[in-house]
């Protein structure tokens, strides 16, 4: 159980705290397998800490702008919004907890039921490395003078009132029908911004998530361990991490 202020925050509770996970995979090429991108998936959430474990995995390529929707990575295009822990769209990632499994697309319709946001009150982000030299980063650290150091997100990003901005700038907008608005809910995150703040040294590569076996479909073996996980991402991933306060609805 969690209190803020007094507030009860506990599971069961019409307010959760509730944190959403997203590892954004870059690739070199738009030639990745959904089941790839499975096995990916499915490691990640089997070898990861804890608090790590990606709820969801975002696979694309080229460079990222804020606001704008990247080039996803599969040969194929995913049908769904998710697909076995697969994201389709980085803009519309739904809050853990909400609608994982849905092709709720619509501000018209009334097919969602989760959570729905009611404030950001955190968002950090690391870039996966091989062997022990994933960079824990210091968001927002400032020097002396004020200029932002050692940061994956630069200083032009300003955390989780950025994103909470879009989330209310996406209830004004895309929940408002016929001159008034809908009361539906804030199910998604636009981690757009977020990912365009991250450099990436380098890529993965399709063939590289090849050799990783997934431990819960491997009938003969143990599945990949971390280390070789880690080596298949190194350089070419990052895990996004938002906090959230959310209202069941």
């Amino acid at each position: 159980m969690v209190s803020i202020g007094g507030l009860d925050v506990a599971y069961g509770a019409q307010m959760q705290l509730v944190r959403t996970n997203v590892l954004c995979v870059k690739a070199d090429t738009a030639d990745f397998t959904a089941a790839d991108a499975k096995t990916l998936h499915n490691l990640s959430v089997q070898r990861f800490h804890p608090t790590l474990k990606p709820d969801y995995t975002f696979c694309f390529t080229g460079s990222v702008s804020a606001g704008s929707e990247p080039s996803t990575a599969f040969a194929s295009a995913l049908t769904d919004d998710v697909e076995g822990g697969l994201l389709k769209a980085i803009s519309k990632t739904p809050i853990a907890g909400g609608n994982g499994h849905g092709t709720w697309t619509s501000a018209t319709d009334n097919e969602y039921r989760g959570m729905s946001i009611e404030s950001i009150l955190q968002v950090a982000a690391i870039n996966i490395k091989d062997a022990a030299t994933s960079t824990a980063e210091e968001l927002f650290t400032t020097t002396e003078d004020g200029t932002y150091t050692n940061s994956v997100l630069d200083a032009d990003f300003a955390g989780g009132s950025t994103l909470m901005a879009d989330v209310m700038a996406d209830a004004m907008n895309t929940y408002s029908v016929s001159g008034e608005a809908r009361h539906l809910p804030n199910p998604w995150l636009d981690l757009s911004t977020a990912l365009s703040q991250i450099t990436y040294a380098g890529s993965v590569t399709d063939t590289e998530v090849d050799t990783l076996t997934d431990a819960s479909e491997a009938a003969t073996t143990a599945g990949s361990t971390l280390t070789e996980l880690k080596a298949v991402l190194d350089e070419g991933a990052a895990l996004i991490s938002v906090m959230a306060l959310c209202k069941n609805w």
